[in-house]
């Protein structure tokens, strides 16, 4: 998975969407759990996404 690349993501492990959130308009949220960076495999990272649009 390389962050700066959506083609490279996976499924995400949790996901939320909020049609329309009275400041921020369309609201996604979504979760990936357990990752960890390729020089430190033994850390397990939680990595969230939010947009607003």
């Amino acid at each position: 998975m390389k962050l700066n690349d959506p083609l490279t993501w996976s499924q995400a492990d949790e996901s939320l969407e909020i049609e329309a959130h009275p400041r921020l308009g369309q609201v996604r949220v979504r979760q990936w759990k357990n990752l960890h960076f390729y020089r430190a495999a033994g850390q397990p990272v939680n990595l969230i996404l939010i947009i607003a649009r």
